[in-house]
């Protein structure tokens, strides 16, 4: 099950029952050099990806697609165990 809670923040905990729980969330030094990027100045007026010249847009895919995990997210152990109802 997801929910979407809107905290400004691109994480996600994954829990397995009985065993315990990771927070995978994107390092914000990877947001913030990615927000500094063209791209994100045509969606902030609103237009649309499949709008923005393909130069724009392979920019910042290639950043995503050339990135190490270890550059974009971090594992963060959050309990040894969890019980869910």
């Amino acid at each position: 099950m997801m929910e979407r809670l809107n905290y400004g923040k691109v994480a996600c905990l994954l829990v397995v029952p009985g065993k315990g729980a990771v927070r995978v969330y994107l390092k914000s030094e990877f947001q913030d050099t990615l927000g500094k990027q063209e791209f994100f100045v045509y969606r902030k007026k609103g237009i649309e990806p499949s709008q923005i010249p393909t130069e724009v847009v392979n920019t910042v895919v290639d950043m995503v697609l050339t990135a190490t995990e270890a550059e974009m997210f971090a594992v963060q152990l959050i309990l040894k165990r969890i019980h869910i109802f």
